[in-house]
């Protein structure tokens, strides 16, 4: 992490330099000079350690770590292990997942740093070979640095076929709340719902949904006409199927198959929420079907 890195764990060092100090000998005062070589000595330390850390001692560390866990009797070796890690942690936690891959059973990374690198150990390369789920939570600012991890990720467990979930979502869902704060229409209200259901909570989406209904669309009557019945299909309002059957065929014979695609997304998204598994799938069949057509 460069120069700022070092700075961090010196001040880290420093303090812990002390504070060892401070226990070793307690009631001693050694002066400004003093002070000053323990706390270089801590910091110098800790850098040190730091720095010694590499793939290597993070796969033999995730070994070692598991290894004494399972030697544990309150332990459930029949149960799979679950790891996270907060920035520099990150790539450790993807590598553990590599490490012990008939151990490791969820991932989830932090803001992240060096998640993907140009070499040949990039902790996602050695991930894809884990067989773990993976959520990886990517800062505002780290996709403002390295835009184009997130895509690389994607696709990277993808091939791997395995489960990855790289979404912004806290970013996401303030820029809804904002929106729906400056123009509170019935899609606002909608999209905003899609990410309370993203975030688990089922009872806030389905108030915003409520809410919704009773909102004006505005003046795009075509996102009225196609949004509105789903919406009533995810309320269990009678006839909201039908309608939306009637709006998805028309557009597919006007050749709207982009539109579509983006009202399946919305879709697919509520989907992966879980909260309106039986609500939402013939929702997707609808749209699904109109796309090919």
């Amino acid at each position: 992490y460069g120069l700022v890195g070092d700075i961090v764990l010196g001040i880290i060092g420093a303090f812990i330099g002390g504070f060892v100090f401070s226990l070793l000998l307690p009631g001693s005062s050694v002066g400004l000079i003093g002070s000053i070589v323990v706390a270089f000595v801590g910091a110098v330390i800790l850098i040190a350690l730091a720095r010694a850390l590499n793939e290597t001692t993070h796969m033999t560390d995730a070994k070692a770590f598991v290894g004494w866990l399972d030697a544990q009797k309150p332990v459930a070796k029949n149960r799979k292990v679950g790891t996270q890690g907060y920035c520099m942690g990150g790539p450790i936690a993807f590598r553990t997942a590599a490490a012990v891959p008939d151990r490791i059973g969820a991932v989830a990374s932090f803001h992240g740093g060096g998640l993907v690198v140009d070499a040949p150990g990039s902790p996602h390369l050695q991930a894809a070979k884990s067989k773990a789920q993976f959520l990886i939570a990517i800062a505002e600012n780290d996709d403002q640095r390295a835009p184009k991890d997130k895509s690389v990720l994607k696709e990277t467990f993808e091939k791997a076929k395995l489960p990855a979930d790289t979404s912004l979502l806290a970013e996401a869902i303030k820029h809804l709340e904002d929106a729906y704060a400056k123009d509170p229409y019935a899609f606002s209200a909608f999209q905003l719902g899609i990410g309370r259901a993203l975030q688990g909570n089922s009872q806030e989406a389905a108030k915003l949904w409520d809410e919704a209904s009773k909102l004006s669309w505005g003046g795009d009557s075509l996102v009225q006409r196609t949004y509105s019945p789903l919406l009533g299909a995810l309320r269990n309002e009678p006839e909201s199927l039908t309608h939306l059957r009637e709006i998805t065929e028309l557009l597919a014979r006007e050749g709207a198959a982009g539109f579509l695609e983006t009202v399946k997304r919305d879709a697919e998204l509520i989907r992966r929420s879980g909260c309106c598994d039986a609500q939402i799938k013939p929702v997707i069949d609808l749209l699904d079907a109109s796309i090919r057509n």
